[in-house]
């Protein structure tokens, strides 16, 4: 599967690309910068999403994240 953008990756996880970005300077997700642009790896969404879900938080669960 290929790389995904910021934009693609919030659409994904339903954030804004912001998110996704300080997500990724964080360590959250897994990606990589060229220049200006950050690429996602689609596993890391993944695995994202499936921590979520297993965790039981609500998008806006302040426990979430962290």
């Amino acid at each position: 599967m290929p790389w995904l953008t910021t934009e693609e990756a919030a659409e994904i996880l339903d954030y804004h690309p912001e998110t996704i970005r300080e997500m990724l300077r964080a360590g959250r997700l897994k990606g990589k910068k060229y220049g200006h642009v950050w690429l996602v790896e689609p596993n890391s969404v993944d695995e994202y999403k499936q921590l979520v879900r297993d965790q039981g938080y609500e998008k806006n669960d302040p426990r979430r994240g962290k």
